[in-house]
């Protein structure tokens, strides 16, 4: 199941959420070698988060039989401060489009320690969720950095990927980016056919308050 944290639930899923930076640690420093800005706090804390892990964003967070996060991606509307309009931008040399319909998604991983399988599975359960999430929320359109391979799913899906600017090569990487700008034109339909198929589950604390007992912290700050 994908639990949905909203950013006013933020301090009532603290634990889930500290889970998921372990996660995005063990992905994207310690699997991935990623030099990130805040390397030092990641090595103390050995949880990888920014400053965009702000009030503002949203996460959904896959949560495995016993709790356990084992995929994750953050959503933050793109009028607030978010990673890639607010410093990737700059590195790349691109003007990023900002609107109210337009949400940025970054850090999307799942456990490497899964099998190919299983993270394939994972991953298309937590888009269907991300799909269900952008029809509720009225958004139409997603941005992000990222890589070929990340981008490529996008694509085969149907979706219309529009690519800003040419890719980039970040300091100690060995990739190119790509910063996209991503929209589905027959997201209805196909979060229809979804739901005929099996829904995804989508797990909205709004929807189903028992979901602050089950996976929130008792003390609430």
């Amino acid at each position: 199941m994908s639990l949905l944290i909203r950013p006013g639930h933020q301090n009532r899923f603290r634990t889930v959420l500290e889970d998921s930076f372990r996660l995005r640690r063990e992905v994207f420093v310690d699997h991935l070698g990623w030099r990130l800005p805040d390397a030092e706090r990641t090595t103390l804390s050995r949880l990888e988060y920014d400053a965009f892990d702000s009030g503002d964003a949203w996460y959904l967070v896959h949560l495995n039989t016993v709790a356990r996060a084992i995929a994750t991606v953050r959503i933050t509307p793109s009028t607030a401060p978010n990673l890639t309009c607010d410093r990737l931008a700059a590195q790349m040399g691109l003007v990023i489009p900002r609107g109210p319909h337009i949400v940025e998604m970054s850090r999307m991983c799942a456990d490497p320690k899964l099998s190919r399988e299983e993270r394939r599975e994972v991953m298309q359960e937590l888009r269907a969720c991300i799909g269900l999430l952008f029809l509720k929320q009225g958004w139409t359109h997603s941005l992000g950095v990222g890589y070929d391979h990340h981008i490529q799913p996008f694509i085969r899906s149907g979706m219309t990927v529009q690519v800003l600017g040419p890719p980039v090569v970040f300091p100690g990487d060995d990739q190119p980016s790509f910063a996209i700008l991503a929209s589905d034109p027959d997201r209805p339909q196909r979060i229809a056919e979804l739901l005929a198929a099996g829904p995804p589950r989508l797990d909205d604390p709004d929807d189903d308050p028992s979901l602050f007992a089950r996976y929130g912290d008792r003390a609430v700050a």
